[in-house]
């Protein structure tokens, strides 16, 4: 998270505005989203076909209470639920089986997939909205926009009985030379990225090449498409970033 708190804080204090960070293990402990998972998991054959229609079953996850291994994919596992709790019943191939139950109000771990846990993100904004008064704005890569944003997201929280959703941005999508999406995982595999200027690959290069002052030309740039909304509803390649840095870039 090192890189990640870097870019916070100098985003916060270029924007005066403060922030902070939940991590996922506090994130799942949250009643509101034990509560959605529950009913997930209760009307099982809709959100099956809702949100993994290509698979047999939701995603969900856990990891042994003793020594916290986990798998991604957990052939051994069994539920069971009912109004208010899910038994999950795991294998660890060194402590052997083991049992996890998930209600409100408990905090075992529970680990579940992208699908699953953005619509549980949802539902946990709502109700913290409505308990502090707050407005809360979710902002996402434009890659989840379309299909995802009114399917997937929004017919989820109808069939949980919400009537309003939370407000919800998408950002540009970062391109690569091919137009596709600048994607984490192809640079992790293959060289796929290796006629990329190498600053763009991780933060520590790029800070190595254009230092805080790469940040602030960054946050100018993004600020513009803001100021003019025609630029936040495109994408945009690497090599437009490029000449951002290089200042060549025109409109």
């Amino acid at each position: 998270m090192s890189g990640f708190n870097e870019i916070l804080t100098s985003i916060s204090s270029l924007s005066k505005i403060s922030f902070s960070v939940r991590k996922y293990v506090d994130f799942q402990k949250n009643k509101y989203v034990r509560k959605a998972l529950i009913d997930i998991m209760n009307d099982k054959e809709f959100f099956k076909k809702l949100l993994f229609p290509s698979s047999t079953d939701l995603h969900i996850r856990t990891i042994c209470p003793i020594c916290g291994l986990g798998k991604k994919n957990i052939d051994k596992l069994q539920e069971s639920h009912n109004s208010s709790e899910i038994k999950l019943e795991g294998y660890c191939p060194i402590h052997g089986n083991y049992e996890i139950i998930v209600n409100e109000n408990n905090d075992e771990y529970v680990d579940i997939n992208t699908q699953f846990r953005d619509l549980t993100k949802g539902v946990a904004m709502i109700e913290e909205d409505k308990k502090e008064n707050t407005l809360t704005i979710m902002l996402d890569g434009g890659d989840w926009s379309g299909i995802w944003a009114q399917r997937m997201h929004t017919e989820g929280l109808v069939r949980l009985g919400f009537k309003e959703f939370p407000i919800r941005f998408f950002a540009p999508v970062i391109l690569d030379w091919s137009g596709a999406k600048f994607s984490k995982s192809l640079y992790l595999k293959n060289d796929a990225y290796k006629n990329i200027n190498s600053a763009f690959i991780n933060y520590n290069n790029f800070i190595n090449f254009y230092g805080l002052d790469g940040i602030n030309k960054l946050w100018s740039e993004v600020k513009s498409w803001i100021d003019e909304p025609k630029k936040f509803f495109r994408n945009y390649s690497i090599d437009y970033f490029q000449d951002v840095m290089e200042g060549n870039c025109c409109e």
